[in-house]
């Protein structure tokens, strides 16, 4: 598995650095098609690992880089990376048994392919590999690192209007051991894999707006209060540019828990909100003259990555010799 990601980010970046250097060729896309952009913002999210301990609120920057590929640029076929670092709880978290004081990080990162819908296809399509980081992640302020697949299809029904599904499913479990006095537990995490039917409409002034609903499509790890993660998704993005470079965004999901609603619905729903500042290298390709790309699949955020988590527990009593 390593070998593979390894792979990945050797083909992204020899196709990015051979479009810098190699752009006046004939069929090289031009370096003005590479897209680049910055964000920074304020988020609260809080998922099924954070239990009884609230929301977590904080700031975060990132950057996305989106790149045509050589000789398929026609057929707007490109490239995607992009990361994000956050952090958050800086006045720590009153009911985690460890690392109460501790702020806690998380990194995302995405990596993939895509086709934009275009006059060969009318249909777009896009698949990427994310990654979740991990520091003083949930009730127990473990380091898990959790991987997941985001595929999107696509169709435009008129040039202001996208319609299709995006979806994604867990790569692998990860593992992690948890002591607490005579407490042993083991614990798993697993992202959840999702289906969403989403729109997505452009409105004048480059002013652009998606909603998504969607549900939960595997069953959980602990199956002791429902068999699914959620009954339901619900989420919406605004973007308003202004000037030629910049834009505010605003994001916000919630996903209903599988479970009945009281003491465990209370710990299990899952939400995100966040505020972003973005900054668009060469203008906004919304708004201006700038002919960059733009990615197709968001980054992944607290707003697309949830994560399910199981504890099994043992109590290990030492013998005493009276």
């Amino acid at each position: 598995m390593q070998i593979f990601h390894i792979s990945i980010f050797y083909a992204l970046t020899m196709a990015c650095t051979s479009m810098m250097m190699a752009f006046d060729y004939p069929c090289i896309p031009s370096f003005s098609e590479v897209g680049l952009s910055g964000f920074a913002g304020f988020e609260n999210f809080r998922g099924m690992a954070d239990g009884n301990v609230g929301d977590n609120n904080g700031a975060h920057f990132g950057a996305e880089l989106v790149c045509p590929l050589p000789y398929l640029d026609m057929y707007k076929v490109g490239v995607q990376l992009a990361g994000s670092v956050g952090a958050y709880d800086f006045a720590g978290r009153a009911t985690t048994y460890h690392h109460k004081k501790a702020i806690q990080y998380q990194e995302f990162l995405t990596a993939g392919f895509f086709i934009y819908p275009s006059s060969f296809c009318p249909v777009g399509i896009g698949i990427v590999s994310d990654w979740m980081f991990n520091k003083n992640y949930g009730i127990y302020a473990q380091r898990p690192t959790i991987q997941q697949y985001r595929a999107k299809v696509s169709y435009f029904m008129t040039p202001n209007d996208e319609m299709g599904f995006w979806g994604s499913y867990d790569a692998k479990k990860t593992h992690k051991l948890y002591n607490y006095g005579f407490i042993k537990s083991k614990l798993t995490y697993r992202a959840i894999g999702q289906i969403n039917l989403f729109w997505r409409h452009f409105f004048g002034c480059g002013v652009e707006s998606t909603l998504w609903i969607g549900t939960p499509v595997r069953n959980r790890l602990n199956r002791i209060q429902s068999n699914r993660a959620g009954k339901y998704i619900v989420g919406a993005e605004l973007t308003v540019p202004f000037f030629d470079s910049w834009a505010i965004s605003g994001k916000a999901c919630y996903m209903q828990p599988g479970t009945r609603k009281g003491r465990v619905g209370a710990r299990e729903y899952v939400s995100n909100i966040a505020i972003n500042l973005i900054y668009y290298m060469g203008g906004n390709p919304n708004i201006g003259k700038s002919v960059a790309w733009t990615p197709y699949i968001p980054i992944a955020d607290n707003s697309n990555f949830f994560v399910d988590v199981c504890t099994k527990s043992t109590n290990h009593v030492g013998r005493f010799k009276l």
